[in-house]
């Protein structure tokens, strides 16, 4: 008997210490790779892209106050940013696994009835369903705090580094639950919150940092490489591949996965004097690098070249400038998307130099091949790309 309960408790006290080795807690950092400050804003953006955006106020049904966190409806869409701040108000950087409070940094962009402090606590509105509402309190100040408090902890089911989930911890010895995304009946609105399992769906996150200051003009575009804006998750970023046999050379594809941003892009406009990239004019577009080795004598600039019957794709083998008449496929504008009211979505065109009319750049594919390739193709083969642009930090990559 007394052995049994030796092995017992030696059992319980060997798996308790693993499971505290476990979570142990470590910086949580941004998508920079940098590690998140307290007090500082960060947007709380979805990993997997296509479902929607960033984090914002909302409201249920006909309920005005409080406010509750729901999840903006277009991924080009940020949302608001928040601050973390945590239980001790002496560390200066966020961990994991360790409570914190969690405010958005403004006041909601339109007026509001509701005498709020933005800061998150888990509220009941309907029934099966807690809501993040904003009208918590920072700190322990009395029993009413118990519903403030979540922690960040990293997403099990992913593997990328900097990818995270959030967690409604309450200061009274009640489990910890990971916050998600629901919908109630025929709303299409996302809230975050704890619900019914059948009606919750997992919100992994990544944490970018708000930049004081920064504002995009309303037709300015900044260099950054293109990720598809789509409703329904298509796969990832642009980057090199080949058509059939043909290893040169080499055409732009998408990536197959969404999580996959492909390989950074240059543009460059006709005049060489513009240092900002407007819409609606004239540039080359250029792979910033080959990431994978080549045979190919490329020069990684975009021309549209033919290869198979019906389907114009875009090429790695293209000139920059108008050194000679081999240059006439060489030049592409951005535009706005037409069918998009979000900000920030574009959509690419090919505008030869030869007065021919523009046409925009698409997807398609081939036979029973699953890749998708850029470029001109028949409508019935052919699927528009609304796109956004995401700058490439200088030595920062991603894993």
């Amino acid at each position: 008997m007394s052995s049994t309960l030796f092995f017992l408790l030696f059992a319980f006290i060997t798996t308790t210490s693993l499971v505290v080795r476990a979570a142990e807690p470590e910086p949580v950092v941004d998508t920079s790779g940098k590690k998140l400050q307290a007090g500082a804003s960060y947007y709380i953006l979805p990993f997997l892209r296509g479902g929607g955006g960033g984090l914002t106020f909302g409201t249920v049904q006909n309920d005005d106050c409080p406010r509750v966190v729901v999840q903006e409806p277009f991924d080009t869409a940020k949302g608001d940013p928040v601050q973390f701040l945590p239980e001790n108000p002496k560390n200066h950087v966020v961990f994991t696994s360790r409570n914190l409070n969690v405010k958005f940094t403004r006041a909601p962009s339109t007026p509001t009835p509701c005498d709020e402090s933005r800061v998150w606590k888990l509220t009941k509105f309907i029934n099966e369903a807690m809501h993040v509402g904003t009208d918590g309190v920072v700190g322990n100040k009395d029993f009413s705090a118990v519903t403030n408090w979540f922690k960040i902890e990293k997403a099990e089911d992913v593997s990328v580094k900097g990818v995270y989930k959030l967690r409604f911890c309450p200061r009274a010895g009640i489990t910890c639950d990971d916050l998600g995304l629901f919908s109630w009946g025929d709303e299409n609105k996302k809230y975050l919150g704890l619900t019914n399992p059948d009606m919750f769906h997992s919100f992994n996150v990544v944490f970018q940092k708000a930049e004081k200051g920064v504002m995009m003009s309303r037709d300015e575009i900044i260099w950054h490489a293109p990720l598809p804006f789509l409703l329904l998750r298509g796969g990832g970023g642009l980057t090199f591949g080949t058509v059939e046999n043909d290893d040169c050379p080499r055409v732009v594809v998408q990536e197959p996965f969404d999580t996959m941003k492909g390989d950074p892009l240059q543009f460059l406009p006709e005049n060489p004097k513009n240092h900002v990239v407007f819409t609606s004019r004239n540039l080359n577009i250029k792979f910033t690098r080959a990431s994978t080795p080549t045979s190919c004598d490329e020069s990684r600039v975009w021309k549209l070249t033919k290869f198979v019957s019906e389907a114009m794709h875009v090429g790695t083998n293209g000139v920059v400038g108008n050194k000679d008449f081999s240059a006439v496929t060489n030049w592409f504008k951005i535009e706005k998307a037409e069918d998009v009211s979000a900000k920030g979505v574009y959509k690419l065109r090919f505008c030869p130099r030869t007065g021919v009319t523009c046409e925009d750049v698409g997807l398609f594919s081939w036979g029973n091949e699953n890749k998708k390739y850029l470029g001109l193709a028949n409508p019935d083969r052919f699927r528009s790309f609304n796109v956004v642009f995401q700058k490439v930090d200088n030595g920062v990559m991603s894993s």
